[in-house]
């Protein structure tokens, strides 16, 4: 794997994950559920993440060691972790100090 379809790959998921943790925080807030907004992008991003390292192992052919593989595997599941976290904490933190809502 290059580090432009790495990149590539890594920005992707970061929409992906933005998207589908709104998703389901709007269903939790509709069940009046209470939830961790941080474990919530952390398991969206883990899953988003696994499948397209799985897609992209799939398509692109590659015939590499399964140690490879693995590696490949929980590195970029833990990239795409840690950008959920940083860019969904600032985001919601720049929104707040926006609307007036965050008291420091």
């Amino acid at each position: 794997m290059t580090i432009e379809i790495f990149m590539a790959m890594l920005f992707v998921v970061s929409v992906a994950n933005s998207l589908i943790t709104e998703a389901v925080k709007k269903c939790f807030d509709s069940f009046e559920k209470t939830y961790s907004s941080n474990i919530i992008a952390g398991i969206v991003s883990a899953s988003v993440g696994g499948f397209m390292c799985y897609w992209h192992f799939i398509y692109s052919g590659v015939s590499e060691t399964n140690e490879i593989l693995i590696l490949s595997y929980v590195s970029f599941v833990a990239v795409s972790w840690i950008c959920a976290m940083v860019g969904y904490d600032k985001v919601v933190q720049a929104i707040n100090q926006i609307t007036g809502k965050w008291k420091a």
